[in-house]
């Protein structure tokens, strides 16, 4: 990554920039140094640098704020200037730092050697937040959609990021569907990696319940609470089993309080509460497992509480990650 810094200076203070900038090769800089006002603005289009030295013998502050509209102050200025300038100038206000004249070198090499560190921090995180939200995007779960049922689902992240994961495995051979919905805390880079790991530990779990080794999706719950606990993480979490055959749903509710049922002739949904410790609490946590009858149910909702948070908050403002299934049961007649 090579950082450009464009500096627009006088004659006088170009030599000593440029060696300044040169002693900063480390940070993987590209310096641009001019001391014509025309060039330099012909070079700040070209280059779009985000790191920009003015000084106000070249028209500085004229430069500073064409540049700020422009940009809509996304370039970072640094201003050569006499301290009584900086006092009286009413332009000053979109300078990010201000360097005294005359010229100390160890200043200015210090000023700039802070940014760049914080500089580069920055644009690491951005480029990792860049792969996860294009990770995050194909890691989707696919919708199902055929004679018997149609599962859709909603994922949209408070931020570029989400919290919330969503799971969905077909058992097409047993017409069975296992769902997934996970709700770690926050909203950033961490907390979507955090639903990388514990998607993880579902996805072993799930396995044994379909090699048999566990019995039941409450104990696939309990078998990732205990590898959560020792992990540190805290986890809301509902577990969900569609079994066509059976004409049945069970599910098991970690921390997640709610879902929604619409039955058969009616307008309107009922949101059923459901109780469950948060995984990754208590080691030895128990989880209860319910099941309803299909044959009377239109729809079903399983949701993060971020969608029911919005629901019930009546600003009308989303604060939350709101992911979640939405179930349409087509037909109850299921092969047997």
């Amino acid at each position: 990554m090579n950082i450009k810094i464009l500096a627009i200076v006088d004659e006088e203070n170009a030599n000593d920039i440029m060696s300044i900038l040169t002693e900063l090769k480390k940070y993987s800089i590209q310096p641009i140094i001019t001391s014509n006002i025309l060039d330099g603005i012909d070079l700040f289009i070209e280059n779009n640098p985000p790191i920009l030295i003015l000084d106000d013998k070249l028209e500085g502050f004229m430069l500073a704020k064409t540049i700020n509209d422009m940009q809509n102050n996304k370039t970072v200025i640094f201003m050569l200037t006499k301290l009584e300038k900086i006092l009286l100038s009413k332009e000053h206000l979109n300078i990010n730092f201000y360097i005294p004249k005359p010229l100390n070198r160890i200043f200015l090499q210090v000023t700039i050697m802070s940014y760049l560190k914080n500089y580069i921090f920055i644009e690491k995180e951005n480029l990792e937040i860049e792969r996860a939200v294009k990770k995050q995007a194909e890691n989707l779960p696919n919708k199902i959609d055929n004679d018997f049922i149609k599962i859709n689902y909603i994922y949209s992240p408070y931020n570029k990021l989400s919290g919330d994961k969503l799971k969905l495995l077909s058992d097409e051979k047993n017409n069975k569907y296992y769902g997934i919905v996970i709700d770690c805390t926050g909203h950033d880079l961490l907390a979507w990696q955090q639903t990388g790991t514990v998607e993880i530990m579902f996805k072993y779990a799930l396995t044994f319940l379909k090699q048999g080794i566990f019995t039941s999706i409450k104990e696939v719950l309990e078998d990732v609470n205990k590898n959560l606990v020792s992990e540190e993480i805290y986890v809301a979490a509902t577990v969900f089993e569609i079994d066509l055959n059976q004409k049945l749903i069970k599910y098991v509710s970690a921390g997640i309080p709610n879902f929604f049922i619409k039955y058969k002739n009616s307008a309107t949904y009922e949101k059923k509460f459901m109780k469950g410790k948060v995984l990754g609490y208590k080691i030895d946590a128990k989880y209860l497992e319910h099941t309803i009858e299909i044959c009377n149910i239109e729809k079903i909702i399983f949701t993060t509480d971020g969608l029911t948070d919005t629901l019930n908050i009546k600003k009308n403002i989303k604060s939350d990650d709101i992911s979640a299934f939405f179930i349409t049961f087509k037909s109850t007649k299921f092969l047997s």
